[in-house]
């Protein structure tokens, strides 16, 4: 098949494992007033190239948990109104099937309660008032669809998804397991109605809180990063279709990232690694706004006059949202293109 026009999936999460397994316990968060979007962390992202759009779903930001919908487009941020939508949560992962015009959302957690109706598990390890989902939801013409797939992952959060424009699927790898905080290092793909488990024959370790967006020049879905659990990761990783093959030996890796946000950039021609949160021996996180390139081989960092950052995409302008190419919300960040 040939490429598509590129998609990529933006990552909005806090970083860590232990943050990610400490958030604190919220409550059902009220409708915001139109347009007037908060910032937030472990929520929901995906970017349409072909009408160049994000879309946001959920996340939470001090003690409130949403389940809101918005569009970034350029004329900043715009709510939508759909019939239904899933239950608020965090942590889930949305990517944008450009084949089928549509978002796919898959998992997460949510808040403990009779009425979870997302699939939800028994109660994680360390987590007494949270649930794990294991729910596939698509966004088409206005509105939320949940699906009912034959086959479903476990349930999980702080996974990543992909859309794979070259197989016409979307494919996820890893994230948390509600059984323990050990990552997983299990690979599935969504065909539009159903998921399938993938065995491949190499094996990237496991890991959650990593970047993966697709790369339409060398059609490869490229993964990089996140918390292996006893270490935190620097490898690349390139998915084919139906293996993950490690990237060749770099000449000057990116830093040990998390929750870096990862996109291709039509400006550059290239895939953009960006921000995300550095780590040293003490497992003590630092926010990083170095952005580098991927030229299918090959990891360049860029100067930082290549974009402009946004330090809070609440306030974001009309004619600064036509720019937006990347996002981030490590705090809630967005990179534009200068």
């Amino acid at each position: 098949m040939s490429a598509i026009k590129p998609t990529a999936r933006v990552i909005l999460h806090a970083c860590g494992a232990l943050l990610a397994l400490a958030l604190p316990q919220t409550s059902r968060a009220a409708e915001p007033a139109a347009n007037t979007i908060q910032p937030r962390q472990f929520a929901a992202v995906a970017h349409n190239s072909e009408d160049n759009q994000f879309l946001l779903f959920g996340g939470t930001y001090g003690t409130t948990r949403f389940s809101d919908t918005w569009l970034l487009g350029s004329s900043g941020w715009q709510l939508q109104h759909p019939s239904t939508h899933p239950e608020e949560r965090v942590s889930a992962a949305l990517a944008f099937d450009s084949i089928r015009d549509e978002y796919v959302l898959f998992g997460g957690r949510v808040k403990k309660s009779a009425a979870a109706t997302c699939n939800a598990g028994a109660v994680p390890t360390g987590l007494a008032t949270e649930l794990f989902c294991k729910d596939t939801w698509v966004y088409k013409k206005n509105n939320w669809t949940r699906m009912s797939p034959a086959t479903m992952p476990p349930r999980r959060e702080l996974h990543a998804m992909a859309f794979d424009a070259a197989s016409g699927q979307v494919v996820m790898f890893g994230g948390v397991g509600y059984t323990s905080s050990a990552p997983l290092g299990d690979t599935w793909v969504w065909n539009g109605s159903n998921w399938k488990q993938i065995v491949t024959a190499h094996k990237p370790p496991a890991r959650f809180l990593h970047s993966m967006a697709y790369d339409p020049v060398n059609q490869k879905v490229v993964m990089f990063g996140g918390d292996g659990g006893v270490k935190i990761l620097n490898d690349t990783w390139l998915w084919n279709g139906s293996d993950w093959l490690p990237a060749p030996k770099q000449i000057t890796p990116p830093d040990f990232y998390t929750a870096a946000g990862m996109a291709y950039s039509s400006t550059l021609r290239k895939m953009v690694l960006f921000s995300g949160h550095t780590w040293n021996g003490a497992r003590s996180g630092t926010p990083s706004y170095n952005s580098w390139t991927w030229d299918g081989n090959q990891w360049k960092k860029l100067p930082l006059t290549s974009f402009e950052l946004i330090t809070n995409f609440s306030k974001l302008t009309a004619s600064q949202a036509s720019k937006a190419i990347l996002a981030s919300g490590t705090p809630s960040m967005l990179w534009l293109s200068r």
